[in-house]
């Protein structure tokens, strides 16, 4: 690549740089291997170090299997119906509300970082809510490229007065 031969709209890119660079004691010039042609022949080989970059957690738009309440939507549903406890006050005052719970499902399984993602606006549905999700069992874990990885999730909990 020869420097005076780049468009003047393109800004040097480190590949036409380091073809141009006479003076980068990381390239190192060889046969003909795949590099960059240097212009007398030899062929500059810079070294490639990329790494995948694994996230920390996947959440909803990145992962390919989701986790899974064990027996699915409706033993969930039974499991919240059973399991909630609609508080008095509330309830007599007729307060409805949705809270949103935020927590990861580990690749066994597991629920952790229990914690409120968005307030109902009501103390006691916030605490009910973040008591019901924690006392959820394990999950089928959420998978990517077929292996149980780490799932950043939220939940919506409704309370409504029927």
């Amino acid at each position: 690549v020869e420097k005076d031969k780049l468009p003047d709209n393109k800004p040097e890119t480190p590949a036409t740089t380091a073809a141009t660079s006479s003076n980068n004691s990381n390239l190192q010039t060889g046969g003909n291997d795949g590099g960059i042609p240097a212009g007398n022949g030899n062929v500059i080989t810079v070294n490639d170090v990329r790494k995948e970059i694994k996230p920390e957690f996947y959440d909803i738009k990145t992962v390919e299997q989701m986790p899974e309440f064990i027996g699915g939507q409706p033993a969930f549903e039974e499991f919240v119906q059973d399991n909630i406890v609609y508080p008095v006050d509330e309830k007599l005052d007729g307060v409805e509300g949705t809270v949103r719970i935020q927590f990861i499902v580990t690749e066994d399984g597991i629920l952790q970082n229990i914690s409120l993602y968005k307030s109902s606006g009501n103390r006691n549905l916030d605490k009910e809510a973040l008591r019901l999700v924690k006392s959820l069992p394990k999950y089928k874990p959420g998978k990517q490229n077929g292996v149980a990885v780490k799932v950043f999730c939220v939940l919506p909990i409704h309370f409504l007065i029927e």
